[in-house]
């Protein structure tokens, strides 16, 4: 069930998808919904105020001060204001909690209708700048055209930037920008690699995958595979990286793909906490293709489902898993997930599942061999 008027969405550092609404339903997060499945899921509100948003963005610019850094910042249109939220962790999913605003208006005509952090760190604002905003009077024709303005908050003593075109850069000078403090010139240079697809880069970013912590080496990833090069040798070492976002984005590589080799299935990872589960989009197939890929054969045809699993390496703690109701025929009976509800709990159940028929399964292969 989506949310009426979604007017702004954002990703945090680690691709985590929010969205505001425009008719007062509050601010959600959407990594639930993008799961798979075959009845209605509610997007998870994270935050329900009765006020109206418009455009959004998360600061991440080392341009402004620290206490912005890593907040939601958006347009309230309605109250003439600039609010801004701190995103926290809270059970598998997120919360917003509501912080003084950056920025209010005594112009009842303020109508900030987008918010934007810019390549030179400073927050720009499109103000529609109308008395009213009502649908019924703009369809009207009753709606100022003559006026509307943007306007740029930036840090004391702040200058602006030269003009620049980073189409112009090399390869090798794009991906020094995955190191940059400002989100937006790391975006910038993955958009950019993406779009040339050049080879030659792929050592020097396996490499960086291999040799980096934190947002560097998930950059560095990320470029490694709109760059053409991600593939099961780095996808092992992915596995094993120290950095668990880098483990669980390199989990989720693997299942984008939709293809998992019957040598990976020993290959595994950790999870960086329940956020990190949300982020994964199980891969209904994977099990089949990994059974196929050994064997053949598809697993459990005309008996029970496929699922897959991925487990820590050291604790055991599970990172993902995925229910193929394709395969076979047969359905979960007595555990329905409606919701989204606790994430963790669906997977230690689907979890639970893949263990039991896979020793049910070998059980079975080796009486086979026997007789």
């Amino acid at each position: 069930m989506t949310p009426h008027n979604p007017w702004g969405f954002v990703w945090d550092d680690w691709f985590t998808p929010f969205m505001v609404a425009g008719n007062g339903d509050g601010i959600y997060y959407l990594s639930p919904c993008l799961v798979g499945s075959s009845h209605r899921r509610e997007f998870q509100r994270i935050f329900k105020p009765g006020n109206k948003y418009c455009g959004v963005d998360i600061v991440g610019t080392r341009h402004l001060p620290d206490a912005l850094q890593g907040k939601l910042i958006a347009g309230g249109f309605m109250n003439n204001r600039i609010v801004v939220f701190r995103l926290e962790d809270e059970g598998s999913g997120f919360s917003a909690r509501e912080e003084p605003p950056l920025l209010v208006s005594s112009d009842v005509s303020f109508r900030p209708v987008d918010v934007k952090v810019g390549p030179d760190g400073a927050i720009y604002v499109a103000d529609w700048y109308d008395r009213q905003v009502t649908h019924t009077h703009n369809q009207e024709g009753e709606i100022d055209k003559s006026n509307g303005r943007i306007y740029r908050l930036k840090a004391k003593g702040a200058k602006p930037l030269k003009p620049f075109d980073l189409g112009k850069l090399s390869s090798d000078e794009l991906i020094d920008l995955l190191a940059h403090t400002n989100k937006w010139f790391r975006q910038e240079a993955l958009r950019l690699l993406g779009d040339r697809k050049d080879k030659s880069v792929i050592p020097r970013l396996e490499k960086m995958v291999r040799e980096s912590d934190g947002q560097v080496a998930l950059e560095s990833l990320w470029a490694l595979n709109l760059s053409g090069g991600f593939n099961e040798a780095n996808a092992r070492q992915g596995l094993q990286h120290r950095d668990p976002f880098v483990r669980v984005w390199t989990v989720r590589l693997l299942g984008d793909a939709g293809k998992v080799s019957a040598a990976l299935t020993d290959a595994t990872s950790a999870t960086p906490g329940l956020r990190s589960i949300s982020v994964i989009v199980p891969q209904a197939r994977a099990l089949s293709m990994i059974k196929m890929a050994a064997t053949g054969t598809y697993l459990f045809v005309g008996s029970a489902q496929g699922a897959l699993k991925v487990n820590d390496s050291t604790s055991g703690q599970l990172l993902a898993a995925a229910v193929d109701k394709r395969v076979g025929g047969a359905s979960i009976t007595n555990v329905t997930v409606f919701q989204w509800g606790d994430a963790e709990n669906a997977m230690d159940y689907w979890g639970t599942l893949i263990d039991q028929r896979l020793v049910s399964f070998g059980v079975q292969q080796s009486a086979s061999r026997a007789n």
